[in-house]
């Protein structure tokens, strides 16, 4: 692993490049420790940890870890190796949420190949049925998370950092895992439920996605130089904005994505009954023989491909499918303006603006 400090880079893309080379690294180096210490209690152990290393380094685009250094940049930090040694422990607690989402979710691949439920799932389905399988992979999966957030508060801890200093990113880290639990809490239950009003709604995207994917990233990376900075809570305000407008685009993208790039099952979203603003419009838009169709279909997990189309049919024409992307476009557009009435350096208002782009232009 290098300790060569990287020029300072202008695009969000250049520095995002960047920081996987170094963060992909990083997971090498870990989890060959981990995998020799876990071979000394048991084969078993070391399988598991070699399946936490494939999920890290298959897929994932590293965009947290790209905003620990954008945000400790900003506070004006100035030791690029320092920077990406912390922005890895955002890395592992994203790991750690997507296993956790992924038993919750009751799914089995993740980035288009089979994630930790699925690989064992198949393992165990040569000697147990399928429910004993499938209770056995998620106990495995569940137990993947639990290591992954200790390994959090271990890199954490090895920092070298002043007393004061770790203990407000462990703080921070803290917060972020208490929002981003009661975002997944109300997003589970907002299935059972029965459909939540629009404002209850955007209560999950908030929590769920503002806070985990954007503001905390960016605040671990400020608070990691030690300097005040005059733009927290600019910082807040982009990411919970720009956080809102990404999982609107991505409600989209789960019914009307393609498979091969979301890596995902399109059938998914609507095998779930996932509640989304997507959802709540295709409702509120639809007259009675189109509402009967939603209902039928929305956490239906017999639901065809038919179906599937019938339903992408109504959203399309009911006007549900372009308001949610409109209103998408509006919350990336708060992010954006929000930079320009802060103090903060060119640079990163360039490469803020730029990550703004990308997520309201993902591809379907």
């Amino acid at each position: 692993m290098s300790d060569s400090v990287e020029p300072k880079v202008q695009s969000f893309g250049e520095l995002n490049t960047i920081v996987k080379t170094q963060i992909d690294a990083r997971i090498v180096s870990f989890f060959d420790v981990k995998k020799k210490q876990a071979q000394g209690i048991d084969p078993q152990v070391r399988k598991l940890i070699g399946e936490i290393e494939r999920l890290l380094l298959h897929g994932g685009k590293r965009i947290r870890p790209t905003l620990v250094v954008i945000g400790y940049r900003a506070a004006g930090g100035k030791d690029d190796k320092l920077a990406y040694d912390a922005a890895f422990s955002l890395e592992l607690l994203h790991a750690f949420m997507l296993v956790h989402d992924d038993v919750m979710d009751r799914d089995m691949t993740r980035h288009g190949k089979l994630n930790l439920v699925g690989v064992y799932q198949r393992l165990f389905a040569r000697k147990l049925s399928l429910e004993q399988s499938t209770q056995t992979a998620e106990a495995m999966a569940i137990l993947a998370g639990d290591l992954l957030l200790s390994f959090v508060y271990e890199n954490i801890s090895s920092l070298g950092l002043s007393a004061e200093i770790t203990s407000r990113l462990i703080q921070q880290i803290n917060a972020v895992i208490f929002d981003t639990a009661a975002g997944q809490q109300l997003d589970v239950l907002y299935a059972v439920l029965g459909q939540p009003s629009f404002k209850k709604l955007l209560k999950v995207p908030h929590y769920k996605t503002g806070v985990y994917s954007f503001v905390g990233p960016l605040e671990f990376g400020a608070l990691l130089s030690g300097s005040d900075i005059a733009d927290y809570a600019v910082l807040r305000q982009y990411g919970q904005n720009i956080g809102i407008a990404f999982q609107l685009i991505d409600d989209v993208l789960g019914m009307f994505g393609s498979s091969r790039v979301t890596g995902k099952s399109v059938l998914s979203d609507m095998h779930e009954g996932k509640p989304t603003v997507l959802r709540y419009w295709g409702h509120a838009f639809s007259d009675d023989k189109q509402r009967a169709i939603l209902n039928a279909c929305f956490g239906n997990h017999a639901a065809t491909a038919a179906d599937h189309r019938a339903v992408k049919k109504i959203l399309v024409e009911n006007g549900a499918q372009s308001k949610t992307l409109v209103l998408a476009q509006q919350y990336g557009d708060r992010s954006k303006a929000s930079l320009r009435e802060s103090s903060l350096d060119s640079a990163t208002v360039k490469q803020l603006d730029q990550l703004a782009d990308f997520c309201l232009q993902r591809k379907f």
